[in-house]
């Protein structure tokens, strides 16, 4: 453990770096059809170096981000029980329990209009439902379907006022395959991910509709696809928060909406080797951020 402290600044600062870290897992196969799992893991997820540099950054005369040198590393407690039915139905219920979550959100400064985007950290507990399923509808008709539902707790403090909420949203992704005549192949995806919250944000539902039709040529060395993605120009990213005195919301339009071809040739069997990595993946990651 580390301790400093002046007295003359008001500053004291206390870390304990020891901490332990277990994952227990225990799978069973009661026949053939069911095989369950189940698994307490702990991790922690350590803030990058933009979060911790306590100098504001303007990202114009009115927006500007500022980082928490007392911003804690990220821990989560997980719990997990998993069934899966023939290889093709597998639903999941987790639990998270998370210490010193890390949240981004903003602040309005009222009499310059200045809004600052910072972070600290609050505490949270997360109920996750998840479900997939596989399964080849007709010879030539092949569908995947997932999601996840889940209801979240979130306490803490933001600007001097208690934050203590309850939030719940949704996710499903579908995806099917069709093998049709003279060596086409269709496939559709679609996905829609209700709204939801997380601390003071809030976050809009999006949705997205992709097709691509492909086919292979010269003994299937050879293919050729033409995809459309996101058909509507729904996969919209918007976020925003309603807290004190401001009523903020961002829009992210990205060039998703798009018609795409392509081809590719396969010469043979072509082996290649993994690069080792180099250095601490956890500490890039971190760095990488940073430059975001």
């Amino acid at each position: 453990s580390v301790h400093a402290s002046n007295k003359e600044l008001g500053f004291e600062l206390t870390r304990n770096y020891l901490k332990w870290f277990p994952t227990v897992t225990v799978d069973y196969n009661r026949s053939d059809k069911h095989s369950f799992n189940f698994s307490v893991t702990r991790r922690i997820d350590r803030p990058n170096y933009k979060d911790l540099n306590p100098y504001k950054s303007y990202q114009d005369a009115y927006t500007s981000s500022l980082g928490n040198s007392d911003l804690l590393p990220q821990t989560a407690l997980n719990f997990n029980a998993s069934h899966t039915y023939k290889h093709k139905f597998t639903n999941s219920v987790s639990v998270k329990y998370f210490t010193n979550l890390i949240m981004n959100y903003e602040l309005q400064n009222d009499s310059t209009r200045e809004t600052i985007m910072t972070v600290k950290n609050i505490t949270g507990t997360i109920y996750i439902y998840n479900a997939f399923v596989q399964q080849k509808i007709t010879p030539w008709w092949n569908g995947r379907l997932s999601g996840h539902a889940y209801l979240a707790k979130f306490v803490g403090t933001v600007n001097n006022a208690p934050i203590d909420r309850w939030v719940n949203s949704y996710f499903v992704n579908i995806n099917n395959d069709f093998t049709l005549k003279n060596d086409f192949k269709l496939s559709i995806a679609a996905f829609y991910a209700g709204p939801n919250a997380f601390g003071i944000q809030y976050f809009k539902s999006k949705w997205g509709l992709n097709l691509e039709l492909k086919r292979t040529f010269l003994n299937n060395k050879l293919t050729v696809s033409l995809a459309a993605m996101d058909i509507f120009y729904k996969d919209i990213f918007a976020y925003g928060s309603k807290f004190q005195t401001q009523d903020i919301l961002f829009t992210i339009k990205n060039d998703s909406q798009r018609l795409q071809i392509s081809a590719s040739y396969n010469f043979g069997k072509v082996k290649a080797e993994k690069r080792a990595s180099i250095g601490n993946d956890d500490e890039k990651n971190r760095l990488e951020k940073k430059m975001d």
